[in-house]
């Protein structure tokens, strides 16, 4: 019974010595295995809600003072103005120009001209020549020195006229020309410019005589309410035109106050312009040039 008892508490202490080291062991086992528990995470806080609670009321900043700007301000009757009122520098105004302290050009302004025309005496007046081959001249059936030709004509309104009672005062210029020629066609849409105008009140008369062309033709050239200032007749067969050529278009004659040729040309050119222009000039009784 002793015994028992005796080994019995030798058993207990035993285990118990046991148990101990197995807990120390344990404990620090566990100490050495087991990690340090990481920190909980954080959470963030939107912007606004931290800076306003982490921040303090910030004031706002007064605004730097602005210079005042001197110029004139715009008074409203519910906002009148404040600023003072700097009168704006204004500079005299100018004179308007007086037409007569401008300078004047050398030469008096002229008017617009048609090419080839000679409003004015010009410096080489001289008295043309006819000179042409022995060919063109052959075409030409009345030369000058020669009467023209006399003949009953209608105009464009139907009245009949002769070449006699049509004849200037002091020079005549007929000029022969067709549709068909575009030299006769250019001449006759000049003839206003080249020789109405510039001789205009000095007694000469001018004809354009149209050949075989039909009268709407003419009038689309020179519609009945337009002036040009000449007789425009119509030579609707031909005839009074095979009396003074053969061939070649357009033909310019200038005749005397009896109806004589004093000179003429068998195309529309510069030349033919000018000496047209010419030789009435001399009829005329104009200087030309070697005379005193």
């Amino acid at each position: 019974m002793i015994q028992r008892s005796g080994c019995r508490s030798c058993w207990q202490a035993f285990l118990g010595v046991l148990l101990l080291v197995g807990i120390s062991g344990c404990n620090e086992s566990s100490s050495k295995s087991i990690p340090a528990k990481a920190a909980a995470p954080v959470e963030a806080k939107p912007l606004e809600l931290a800076v306003s609670e982490t921040s303090e009321e910030v004031p706002e900043a007064e605004p730097a003072p602005v210079a005042e700007i001197a110029a004139p301000s715009v008074a409203t009757e519910n906002n009148p103005a404040t600023v003072e009122q700097v009168p704006m520098k204004k500079e005299p105004a100018k004179p308007a120009p007086n037409p007569a302290d401008a300078p004047q050009s050398s030469s008096p302004g002229k008017a617009p001209k048609v090419a080839l025309t000679v409003p004015e005496l010009p410096e080489y007046v001289f008295e043309p020549q006819v000179l042409m081959s022995q060919q063109h001249l052959d075409s030409c059936l009345v030369k000058p020195g020669d009467t023209f030709p006399d003949a009953p004509l209608k105009d464009l309104a139907g009245d009949e006229h002769t070449i006699k009672e049509l004849l200037g005062e002091k020079l005549t210029v007929i000029v022969f020309w067709s549709n068909a020629n575009r030299l006769g066609r250019e001449q006759v849409l000049r003839l206003e410019s080249e020789i109405v105008k510039p001789f205009d009140n000095t007694g000469l008369n001018v004809i354009a005589i149209n050949i075989n062309d039909p009268a709407e033709q003419i009038t689309e050239v020179f519609p009945p309410d337009r002036e040009v200032g000449f007789t425009s007749l119509l030579d609707t067969d031909g005839s009074l035109y095979s009396k003074v050529a053969t061939q070649h278009q357009p033909r310019t004659y200038l005749l005397d106050a009896d109806g004589k040729i004093l000179w003429l040309d068998i195309e529309y050119s510069r030349s033919t312009a000018r000496e047209l222009s010419n030789a009435i000039h001399v009829q005329l009784g104009d200087v030309k040039i070697g005379d005193t």
